[in-house]
């Protein structure tokens, strides 16, 4: 469920030309003697029968019936930059994509044909979350030397990361105690003891969609080239978009556009813990059957944590997870080559601020995200020295 999260929108994939996704969520079980539905097989069903007939997403009446296209309509022509920024094809947005990037001469350009398969997808896919050159990246390997390539982690952005808290709303009142061990000598965060449900939280970031994520932080995750393509799609007229039929509280039928799923997202089915701070929503989708609930019922339950309750865990500076059993603190202080007398601990309360704040450290920092993301709630702000090695280190 954390490391190959269901895709929500599976059904509306399955028209994509290179579909990447394998998380298996295209494939579902239905019972031998009525027509519930789950992702479990050889499980009892509600009516005495087995859940075991394989079934596939592709081959139901409904699913046949969508649109030619997945999320836009067909016919239409794009242009997209080297940084994804893209939009409707046409002889103005062709000439301004060329200046912008200091073109004026037609005889400086040459046109290409690729072959874009899944392999292709992937890379590019990777290649947007840590490049502004994720085309060049992929299709022009061989320039890849010549080319100074920028990366996401922004250290620079260290201190606007308190700003990000003005995201947050007032609707989410949970609040999250962490209790940090912290240098006294750098203010850096050395580690956290956290319990279930800070743990649950931190999982919940495994299976959030990008386009929630970006929802989350205003289209400033500073993921490579993400952010731009998201902006481009919230730019982008609506009218080119496909539509989707999708009930009312009315019991009627709407079509909504697929816009809104791109730019906002659902969480799956039972993969949204109860511990999330963040306002994201849940797949609405009710079809499928959840042999783990407690009470048995075809309408589901809201799910509950991800880890086992009582736990206590350790979470290092660079947000690897460990047991608190399997690691004393006399060793992990060792470890971390800390003297005992630079070491204090600080309890904090992580809320909906905290977390937006945490989630854009999660991206922008691989070494240290719980300083980086909750060095406002510090009782001192980190060493301006050790700002410098940690910008240094990162883009190093």
């Amino acid at each position: 469920m954390l490391l190959n999260p269901r895709n929500a929108y599976a059904k509306y994939c399955m028209k994509l030309k290179v579909n990447v996704d394998n998380s298996g969520s295209d494939k579902y079980y239905q019972c031998s003697g009525c027509c519930l539905k789950s992702y479990y097989t050889n499980v009892k069903c509600l009516c005495g029968g087995m859940i075991n007939k394989e079934k596939f997403l592709k081959d139901r009446v409904e699913n046949t019936c969508l649109n030619e296209h997945a999320f836009l309509k067909g016919g239409i022509s794009f242009l997209i930059t080297d940084d994804l920024q893209f939009k409707c094809a046409s002889p103005s947005s062709l000439v301004q994509m060329l200046s912008n990037v200091g073109l004026s001469d037609m005889n400086q350009i040459k046109e290409m044909c690729v072959e874009v398969g899944k392999n292709e997808a992937i890379h590019l896919l990777a290649c947007s979350l840590i490049s502004k050159t994720p085309l060049s990246d992929v299709f022009l390997p061989q320039k890849k030397q010549k080319r100074a390539r920028l990366y996401a982690i922004t250290m620079p952005e260290f201190g606007n990361f308190s700003s990000i808290s003005k995201n947050a709303t007032s609707s989410i009142t949970k609040k999250l105690e962490l209790k940090l061990t912290v240098s006294k000598t750098t203010n850096m965060v050395l580690c956290a003891e956290a319990g279930n449900e800070f743990i649950d939280f931190l999982f919940n970031f495994l299976t959030i969609p990008i386009g929630s994520i970006e929802d989350a932080l205003k289209g400033s995750s500073g993921l490579g080239s993400i952010d731009n393509l998201y902006k481009s799609v919230e730019a982008l007229d609506s009218k080119w978009f496909n539509t989707y039929p999708n009930k009312n509280g009315h019991g009627g039928v709407e079509n909504h556009s697929f816009k809104k799923i791109l730019l906002k997202p659902s969480i799956a089915l039972y993969h949204k813990s109860e511990n999330q701070l963040l306002q994201i929503s849940e797949s609405a989708e009710t079809q499928f059957f959840d042999p783990r609930e407690p009470v048995r019922s075809k309408y589901p339950r809201k799910f509950g944590k991800f880890s086992k309750a009582p736990s206590v865990f350790y979470v290092m500076d660079n947000l690897e997870v460990r047991p608190l059993s399997s690691a004393p603190t006399m060793c992990l202080l060792q470890e971390l080559n800390v003297p005992m007398y630079d070491v204090e601990e600080q309890v904090i309360s992580v809320g909906e601020s905290e977390a937006l704040s945490l989630l854009k450290a999660s991206l922008m920092s691989s070494l240290s995200a719980l300083t980086v993301g909750l060095n406002h709630t510090l009782k001192k702000p980190i060493n301006e020295d050790v700002k410098c090695n940690l910008r240094f280190s990162q883009a190093g």
